[in-house]
């Protein structure tokens, strides 16, 4: 039974209607087609920044080399996301959007291969575990949490990386001609 009231307390209509299905058909107690009512609901979505900082370290170790490194952002999938830092050392994967609650995995790493590598630094091998875990609150709007290796971001939770620079050793050819001072004669057969 459905009441309309315009008025509290004053009825301005009843409806009863008995309403059954007979596979995708809806139909009503006299068998006729029953108007379809249909609720959609779709809850707002949300974003999230998976970020960290990189920095360099060690006698020679320069700044400006930050940018030249590369972070790696790989999915559950597989799928594989890169960035650079800026000049501060701080990166993101930019804006990532949700639009369905669930639990998303990822992996950050820094890229290690030789064909990335910046010459004279020991590259930091850490990877972090990033899970992104949205939820619906029920009222139309998604939230989420993001930890790293199990630490909330709102608990300083990043994905950091440290790479050490350590100068290469250098060698050098030096030639050395002798010659007599003085009046002094050398000889083929005397280091004096």
């Amino acid at each position: 039974d459905v009441t309309d009231r315009d008025a509290p307390g004053k009825q301005t209509g009843t409806l009863t209607a008995t309403v059954g299905m007979t596979g995708d058909t809806a139909t009503d107690s006299a068998g006729r087609a029953a108007k379809k009512i249909t609720n959609s609901y779709n809850a707002k979505s949300t974003d999230a920044k998976i970020k960290g900082v990189k920095t360099v370290s060690g006698a020679g170790a320069s700044a400006n080399d930050l940018t030249a490194f590369e972070i790696l952002l790989t999915d559950e999938s597989g799928n594989v996301t890169k960035t650079n830092p800026a000049s501060d050392g701080s990166y993101s994967f930019g804006t990532l959007t949700y639009e369905t609650a669930g639990t998303y995995t990822y992996t950050v790493t820094e890229n290690t291969a030789e064909s990335a590598k910046v010459k004279g630094y020991t590259y930091d091998t850490s990877s972090y575990t990033v899970v992104v875990t949205v939820t619906d609150d029920g009222s139309g709007q998604l939230s989420r949490t993001i930890t790293y290796n199990g630490t909330d971001e709102t608990s300083n939770g990043s994905a950091n990386f440290n790479n050490s620079y350590t100068p290469g050793s250098a060698t050098a050819n030096v030639a050395v001609t002798k010659s007599a001072l003085n009046g002094w004669t050398l000889s083929d057969a005397s280091d004096e």
